[in-house]
């Protein structure tokens, strides 16, 4: 990158000082308003129809560089816009899965909150019947200490997310 600059400055730098223009098989070099041919002036000698040529190619040698300049730019204004959309999209998917995450949390809590009031309701009905035995009294209950566990340990996960 560092390199390309510099050679687009000494390009710039050697276009704005002196130019180098072929002219029907002859190289020229044109500094403001005077024509150099191998070092001395030239313009001189040069009939108006031959100025008017290199003049003419000189711009449209110009021209093509400022084009290419140009070019340059709108690929490198390209290359970031693709670079700052792929960020974009990268945030949003972050977005998305930290969403899905915690939409999941919410649900393990819901469904561990639903397991505990269902063995809750459970528990109080046989109870009211009479219809638990001691043995089968403490694995409720035991199931009951369980259930509430994971339901403490949801609302944890949630309270964090």
């Amino acid at each position: 990158m560092k390199y390309l600059l510099l050679i687009v400055f000494l390009g710039i730098g050697v276009i704005a000082n002196a130019q180098k223009v072929e002219s029907n098989g002859t190289i020229y070099k044109v500094k403001g308003d005077k024509i150099f041919k191998n070092g001395e002036d030239v313009t001189d000698f040069l009939t108006e129809a031959e100025k008017l040529q290199i003049n003419t190619s000189l711009k449209e040698k110009l021209k093509k560089v400022q084009e290419l300049e140009k070019s340059k730019k709108t690929k490198k204004d390209n290359e970031k816009a693709d670079k700052s959309l792929k960020k974009a999209e990268k945030k949003q998917k972050g977005a998305e899965k930290e969403l899905k995450k915690n939409q999941k949390i919410q649900d393990n809590y819901e469904k561990a909150e639903r397991k505990y009031q269902k063995e809750q309701k459970k528990y109080m009905r046989l109870k009211e019947k009479g219809k638990l035995s001691p043995v089968a009294e403490e694995k409720m209950l035991k199931k009951l200490e369980k259930l509430n566990t994971n339901l403490d340990k949801a609302k944890r996960k949630l309270k964090r997310s």
